[in-house]
Parts: C-alpha cells; structure tokens; sequence
C-alpha cells in the first residue's frame, strides 16, 4: 500500500507442524514490515522489520543418559525382545537404559 511519496508491505506467517513421532512439532509466528518514504527529492528513508518466535516440542524426553528416550536411538540400541510395558517405570514404560546395559554386558 502506499502513496506517492511512501509505501509500506505488512505480512504475517503462522505455521503449526506436528512431527513424526509422537507428541513433538514446531509451531512458528512470523511478520514483517517494509516501509519506505521519499522524504525529500534527495533522500529516501526506508527500514524493514521482521520477527519471528518458534516453540519447539521435542516430547518429554529424559536426558540423563545417551540418546535420553529418543524413540529412533532406542530402537536401534534396544533388543528385539526387551519389555516395553512396566507400570512402574518411567512414564509406564520399562527402563530403558537398564535394559540396554544388561544386554550390553550379559
């Protein structure tokens, strides 16, 4: 928009992405603004702005350990037969890393 002495371009951007593994994604908002102004014959002002802020959801995961509970990380290092389900463990599932040192070291 504009006239003959200043112009202006506003845009905005909302995207909202859910990941490949359970309860992860990335929600991203977004503007930005161009505005120009011919304040005399010689000279032209003019800045453009733009913003951005991202949240990132990388699921509830347990760092304290290599790999934390990054389902693809376990899935290469766990056996095929390790149990998945355990009422008391983390989250209701076995712990993990227990499991990957006993079958590291029989």
């Amino acid at each position: 928009g504009g006239n003959e002495n200043t112009s202006f371009f506003v845009s905005g951007n909302y995207l909202d992405q859910s990941g490949t593994i359970i309860e992860t994604g990335l929600k991203r908002y977004s503007a930005r603004v161009n505005l120009e102004n011919q304040a005399k014959d010689w000279i032209t002002l003019g800045v453009n702005l733009s913003v951005a802020k991202s949240e990132r959801d990388a699921a509830n995961i347990d760092g304290t350990y290599a790999g934390g509970l990054n389902p693809l990380y376990m899935a290469r290092v766990l056996p095929p037969a390790a149990p998945i389900y355990d009422p008391e463990g983390y989250g209701g599932f076995a712990n993990l890393p227990n499991e990957i040192e006993k079958n590291a070291n029989p």
